[in-house]
């Protein structure tokens, strides 16, 4: 198994829906937007980590999902993915322009908080690490540790933006630095600390640290508070995507999991109306 094995797919209240559709002469498409829940929930495995382009869950062209010309519409997936002890939860949202061809347009969003914040408290001349609880924050997708760092060695160190320090390693999607800023309780240039992150990796979720002295940047690391931040991607994803094999192309819905492990897939599919708009 290389793909996305679907263990089944349902529209969530199918015996209301049917009701209300008796009632209403409404459609589930439409009624699953009133009331704000899913067009379809799917459930599922992955075992690798192939291509989410070549892990389709569902093609909403085959389901039935129209694009009309010069219309966009809005698809939000809500994903809950384990991994183990390890779970994901994050929503993403993605604009699609509709016409006999569709195409994305704009980037995929996260709606969920994808930056982690690291804070710790630099003694000993900067060879021991404390991190600060309250002020440290995992990416609000990962329910797993908050980030540490390992002790600094000649200014030199790593910290884990998903926790632990290195062991087990905790892979990510993608990592961004976003910056780095050291804080002695004593303002003066004797005091100040040049910071610099190096080498993300995705494996462990990390990136390298070296903190340089500005009046002296042989000397050893000071007494101070470090703080990090980074932009920590899933290692699952669920991206939309088209399909430019088939004719005409389709709009789908892919898995990417974890190498050689077994990933578990709830993925909630909302869809929004087509919306047009005139262009001059």
């Amino acid at each position: 198994m290389t793909a996305f094995a679907t263990t089944g797919s349902k529209k969530l209240g199918q015996d209301e829906y049917e009701n209300l559709i008796a009632a209403l002469g409404q459609n589930n498409l439409q009624l699953s937007r009133m009331f704000n829940r899913p067009w379809k929930r799917f459930e599922g495995t992955t075992d690798s980590n192939t291509a989410a382009a070549s892990s389709p869950i569902v093609s909403l062209s085959d389901e039935g999902i129209e694009f009309p010309a010069d219309t966009e519409r809005l698809i939000t997936v809500a994903v809950m993915a384990a991994n183990g002890s390890n779970r994901f939860t994050f929503v993403t949202q993605q604009r699609v322009l509709g016409g006999t061809n569709p195409t994305l347009v704009g980037p995929e969003q996260y709606l969920t908080d994808c930056e982690a914040v690291l804070s710790t408290v630099l003694g000993s001349s900067g060879t021991t690490t404390t991190e600060t609880a309250a002020l440290c924050k995992q990416p609000a997708w990962w329910d797993g540790s908050a980030p540490a760092v390992g002790a600094f060695s000649s200014g030199l160190a790593t910290a884990y933006f998903l926790g632990g320090t290195g062991s087990p390693a905790l892979p990510c999607r993608g990592i961004i630095p976003l910056g780095g800023h050291f804080s002695h309780a004593t303002s003066s240039i004797a005091n100040s600390r040049l910071v610099a992150l190096h080498n993300p990796t995705v494996a462990t979720s990390s990136l390298d640290i070296a903190i340089a002295d500005l009046a002296t940047p042989s000397a050893s690391s000071a007494d101070g508070t470090l703080t990090l931040r980074a932009r920590v991607l899933p290692p699952v994803h669920c991206p939309v995507l088209i399909d430019t094999g088939a004719t005409p192309d389709e709009v789908f819905l892919g898995a990417l999991g974890i190498s050689s492990d077994v990933v578990t897939w709830v993925v909630d599919v909302f869809l929004g109306d087509p919306l047009k708009i005139a262009l001059a």
